[in-house]
């Protein structure tokens, strides 16, 4: 038999080593078997490695003793000469993991499945990234329109960047952190998500030597599922750009401690606090709250912050009584405990009287939309409750162009029929009128027809674009009235 046909026999070969059902998966490297033979006894997939234009280098997945976790750990190798893409494109190189129609139903999220993937990581102290993508992570649907990735955890030259990719195959950045925090440093990643339009999706990175929070991202309504998606996998590794070479240089990336569940299964042996919990919602109030704040796992310590400051084990204010909420005030609070790991951050914002004192309402000159039903996107800025822009479907979006840039602080939106259904939607911005960055992302209240306030940190952009995820009766995206405030 030829060696081709025993790689292509393997991972169905050892299939009846993966245990069938709901329990989860844990890939961890050790000294017992090789790298490939580890991943494809978890996974029962097929390893997408260079190795085919890169022989005389052996595996690019390896396994080696580290000196930081105290154990064996996955390491993946590019070299910028000659790794490409599995010597089907050489633009690229990659060298991922991941879960695909041989790996079990367990491992695979089909519409409405919420999945958990935990993992942990490390760059290198001098680790280089392309200016266009080096991807360390990937949430990609499988089936129909399924040439994009759905999310992306991308280093791209000084950044880190969690991504969306929609329907259009347009880009989001949902969330970024400076590339620095991670060199040199293993870190902890939490993800879980729910597969559908909208569905769901959460990513918290922490950093192990300290439990500081490097980046996290939460969103209850988010496009996680594609027309004609069969189910929704994930992807590690190293996926990195070659148009320009002069950035690169050989890497190494170490990964290791991977687990997959599905549904109500955990991760066993994840050993983490139990994020804090806040007394009173976040959202908005009339008059100052007091909120309290708890953690379930017993003896552990709350420490919190305000603004936009990101607590840590050693970072931010030990909980001890409740705190006073007087102002509009972003809350954010991690729970630690020794010998365990911290806690998932858990942030808010309180919005208390009225956000918008002080700010200018913001003039849009020109009002466009991603489709409409004949009522138009100009209705939103007519001073008319009684008319308004709507489309429907999961995605579409109506945009306004402020013609400069300016300091936008926060966006009030009244919706058709808002006091009977709930509205889902982002707030996204932009100077380009490219690429956005999501900096709201919730539901309206369901109980006004009325004008409603959205805040958020200040920041620059000469478009603003809400991204409609449809409302708690369909699918349309209707809103009557708009209004823009910040700093000329």
């Amino acid at each position: 038999m030829k060696l081709s046909a025993v790689r292509k026999l393997l991972p169905l070969a050892l299939l009846g080593t993966i245990p069938l059902g709901h329990a989860s998966t844990t890939l961890s490297a050790d000294s017992v078997s090789d790298a490939y033979s580890n991943i494809r006894n978890k996974l029962g997939s097929t390893i997408e490695a260079p190795d085919c234009a890169h022989p005389e280098f052996g595996p690019h997945i390896t396994q080696e003793q580290d000196a930081t976790l105290g154990k064996q750990v996955f390491v993946f190798h590019a070299h910028v000469k000659p790794d490409n893409d599995r010597c089907l494109k050489s633009d690229r190189q990659r060298n991922e993991i991941k879960v695909d129609a041989q790996s079990p139903a367990a491992q695979r999220a089909v519409q409405g499945d919420r999945m958990t993937y935990n993992w942990k990581f490390k760059l290198d102290s001098g680790f280089q990234a392309s200016p266009d993508f080096t991807h360390l992570h990937q949430v990609k649907p499988v089936g129909g329109d399924d040439d994009m990735p759905l999310i992306t955890l991308i280093a791209r030259k000084d950044s880190m960047e969690l991504t969306q990719y929609n329907y259009s195959n347009s880009r989001t950045i949902l969330r970024s952190a400076p590339l620095s925090a991670f060199r040199g440093e293993w870190v902890d990643v939490r993800s879980t998500l729910t597969a559908g339009r909208p569905g769901t999706y959460s990513m918290t990175i922490t950093r192990v030597r300290d439990g500081a929070v490097l980046l996290t991202y939460s969103s209850g309504s988010i496009d996680m599922w594609r027309s004609g998606t069969t189910y929704v996998r994930p992807k590690w590794g190293i996926y990195r750009s070659l148009n320009n070479p002069s950035y690169l240089r050989d890497e190494k990336v170490r990964f290791d401690q991977f687990c997959i569940a599905k549904g109500s299964d955990t991760c066993a042996g994840a050993n983490q606090v139990a994020a804090p919990s806040f007394s009173v919602a976040p959202g908005a109030y009339a008059q100052p709250q007091t909120v309290a704040l708890k953690t379930t796992t017993a003896d552990a310590t709350i420490r919190y912050t305000t603004g936009d400051a990101i607590p840590s084990c050693s970072a931010g204010t030990v909980y001890s009584s409740p705190v006073p909420i007087n102002a509009t005030t972003r809350l954010s609070a991690i729970a630690c405990k020794s010998g365990m790991a911290a806690s998932a951050p858990a942030s808010g914002t309180w919005t208390i009287g009225s956000s918008s004192a002080g700010k200018l309402s913001l003039m849009a000159t020109t009002v466009t939309a991603s489709a409409h039903d004949g009522n138009v996107p100009a209705n939103t800025v007519d001073g008319n409750l009684g008319t308004r822009w709507s489309a429907q479907g999961d995605g579409q979006w109506i945009q306004y162009d402020l013609q400069a840039q300016k300091m936008v602080s926060l966006v009030k939106l009244a919706w058709h029929n808002g006091s009977s259904r709930k509205s889902r939607f982002e707030i996204q911005v932009s100077n380009d009128g490219k690429v956005f960055t999501t900096v709201f992302s919730g539901t309206s209240s369901g109980t006004t027809a009325a004008a409603e306030t959205y805040d958020f940190t200040d920041v620059p952009a000469r478009f603003v674009r809400v991204l409609g995820h449809g409302n708690s009766a369909n699918l349309w995206n209707s809103i009557t009235e708009t209004q823009v405030h910040g700093l000329n």
